[in-house]
Formats: structure tokens, C-alpha cells, sequence
């Protein structure tokens, strides 16, 4: 699944998958504040709730534009923060993590263990960017299909077999 390396930089690809997965959240909290906010505003004309909808769209849109252009920009940072976590779970064996002392042992070990797990998050993340990305754009094509496709039957619906009143 990794020909879409043939058509996007690497660079692209990690950022719109980064862009997807971040857009998840931002989106999910987005729509929560969406329908509190029109739970308060139950009195308010049809429009007004309308324009808060499209505001909140909007905002879902910027989000996603600004996280694709963070990551875009901190890319190398990323690259070189990913390496140093492959390399340092390469050699686990050899490394022992410098762990700061503290009274209990069990803070250190949650701690530890959230990195290995936050680590293990990220790392299936980009092994696995290509075929989200590639599924992400395969959608994008279909809907993007689906809209032509109603548009041009729109057209002929409209211009088709059509005479002027007399």
C-alpha cells in the first residue's frame, strides 16, 4: 500500500495523516459544543441556529487547515523526535532510560509505561499513515464522483427536452 509514496511526498502524507487523525477530536469536541449551543439557543430564529451550524463548520475547516500546516511545518522536529524512539526501542536492551527518583517506584513505572504506550501509538500511526491517507483520498475521489456526477444530471435535467412557452 505504499505506491502512494509515487504520487505524494512523504512530508504530505504524514501530515494529511496527522491532519485526519487530530481532526477526529477537534471535530468531535466541535460538535459537542455545537449542540449545547443549540440546545441554549432553542428560542432563536431558524437562521440564527443556521449561521452558529455553518460558524462551527467553519471553525472544523480552520482547525483541520491549521493542524495540516503545523505538522507540515514541524515535520523535520517530528522525523527527528520518531527516530530518536525507534532507535531508543532498537537498542532496549542496551539502554536503560534515565529515570528521575522519586519516593514511589510505581510513579516511575506508570510513567514509563505511558511513554511505551503513547510511543507504540505513534509508531502505529506512521506505519500505517500510507493506507489511511490512500483510503482517506480513495473517499474524496468517490464523493467528489457522486458530485459531478449530480451536477451534470442536475443540468440535463434542466436542459433537456425543454421548449419555450409559448
Amino acid at each position: 500500500m505504499n505506491f502512494i509514496y509515487k504520487f505524494l511526498p512523504e512530508r504530505i502524507i504524514e501530515s494529511l495523516g496527522w491532519t485526519l487523525v487530530h481532526s477526529i477530536w477537534q471535530g468531535a469536541i466541535i460538535a459537542l459544543l455545537l449542540g449545547f449551543v443549540l440546545l441554549i439557543t432553542n428560542k432563536f430564529t431558524s437562521g440564527t441556529r443556521y449561521l452558529i451550524a455553518v460558524a462551527a463548520l467553519v471553525l472544523v475547516i480552520t482547525g483541520s487547515a491549521f493542524t495540516f500546516v503545523k505538522t507540515y511545518l514541524n515535520y523535520d522536529e517530528v522525523q527527528i523526535s520518531a527516530f530518536e524512539t525507534r532507535v531508543w526501542q532498537d537498542n532496549e536492551e542496551s539502554v536503560t532510560p534515565v529515570v528521575p527518583v522519586l519516593s514511589e517506584p510505581e510513579i516511575v513505572n506508570d510513567k514509563v509505561e505511558l511513554k511505551f504506550q503513547v510511543q507504540n501509538f505513534k509508531n502505529y500511526f506512521y506505519t500505517n499513515f500510507p493506507l489511511i491517507v490512500t483510503l482517506w483520498l480513495l473517499g474524496m475521489l468517490i464523493f467528489m464522483l457522486k458530485f459531478l456526477g449530480g451536477l451534470a444530471y442536475t443540468q440535463r435535467i434542466k436542459h433537456y427536452r425543454i421548449s419555450a412557452v409559448e
